[in-house]
């Protein structure tokens, strides 16, 4: 997954400050944790009304923002909602889906270049069509002091699996048959048929690891306070509900430790005040920054903007058979015919 979290999620956008100027903002390029990357329901902005629309002459991609050169006390970054829960079966929207891939980590992760490399499982093997063994890191801690073992990897695969759970991940277990351990630290996962995106389901939040002593311990309040007990380079801290969510560095993970000390999520709701806050310094970043505002950030002076491929997607859901859509011909032509962006 990537690590650095400068890009917005229409258009995939950032503002970085003038380094002459004593401002956060020079946090941007600097790995929070690897960011899930997943299909989200994203909003449908339109082009910049004071200029020329992402791609044109004027807005050159960049293949990345400078690297970090020190470490912070804190950042903060802009959230266009609260999450209504932090529990990963349910995390399948940019705001919580930015907050739990911070904290928690899945099997599997993504590279920067959109590759699966291991993650929690330090190995993961094929030895037929239809099975996935996974070696687990050895030596690897959860936030409130277990140590990662198989029955932690049964427990949580197991929940996006159980229908009463709600899994918001669940159609993506749909060709799975069994999930057992078959050693102290290795899962195997036996398939119904061969599935050839299986594999990359479990660098998202599908493959996610909690501490299974820690969940049940939480019971029906997991996800919505206290710790959610994953072993990622931050753990969850504050919760100041309406307002923000804040993140303590985890100083016993077990890869490279995150470069800032806390992180700060902020609930703004309204696209203008996000995008006063990179203006004034309230944020240090944020996804889904209105593409009406890039003319303003780009002749702002505080910083330069940047432009990037993104991952976005945007679902369209049939929610009435009546009129031209009932007309299974209609369906089948829109689902073949790129959609206009607007």
């Amino acid at each position: 997954m990537p690590r650095s979290l400068p890009w917005s999620g229409a258009g995939r956008s950032a503002l970085r400050r003038a380094a002459h100027r004593p401002s956060p903002l020079r946090r941007y390029a600097l790995p929070a944790a690897a960011l899930a990357v997943v299909s989200l329901v994203a909003a449908c902005s339109g082009p910049p009304k004071d200029g020329p629309a992402p791609g044109s002459a004027a807005f050159k991609l960049s293949a990345g923002t400078p690297a970090a050169t020190g470490g912070l006390d804190s950042f903060t970054w802009a959230l266009y909602a609260e999450p209504p829960t932090l529990d990963y079966i349910s995390a399948f929207d940019y705001p919580q889906n930015t907050i739990v891939s911070n904290v928690c980590e899945s099997l599997m992760r993504w590279t920067p270049q959109l590759t699966v490399a291991p993650g929690l499982a330090e190995k993961a093997t094929n030895p037929d069509p239809t099975t996935w063994v996974y070696d687990l890191r050895p030596g690897v801690h959860f936030h409130d002091g277990g140590v990662l073992s198989a029955d932690d990897v049964v427990f949580s695969l197991g929940r996006q699996l159980d229908p009463a759970g709600g899994s918001a991940w669940n159609s993506n277990f749909a060709n799975v048959g069994a999930i057992t351990k078959t050693g102290p630290l290795q899962v195997t996962v036996k398939l119904k048929q061969p599935d050839a995106q299986f594999p990359q389901y479990m660098a998202t939040a599908a493959g996610v690891v909690a501490s299974k002593s820690g969940v049940e311990k939480a019971g029906q309040d997991y996800g919505t306070s206290g710790s959610l007990d994953c072993t990622g380079p931050f753990k969850l801290g504050t919760w100041n509900k309406g307002q923000s969510i804040e993140l303590q560095r985890f100083d016993g993970y077990w890869g490279a430790k995150a470069k800032s000390a806390k992180a700060v999520f902020s609930f703004l709701t309204d696209p203008s005040a996000r995008t006063n806050a990179l203006l004034n310094g309230e944020a240090d970043g944020g996804y889904l920054i209105p593409t009406e505002s890039y003319d303003r950030l780009s002749k702002s002076g505080v910083g330069t903007l940047y432009f990037g491929e993104g991952l976005s997607t945007v679902n369209v859901n049939v929610t009435s058979m009546k009129g031209a859509l009932g007309d299974v011909r209609v369906r089948r032509a829109l689902s073949v015919t790129p959609p206009r962006h607007k």
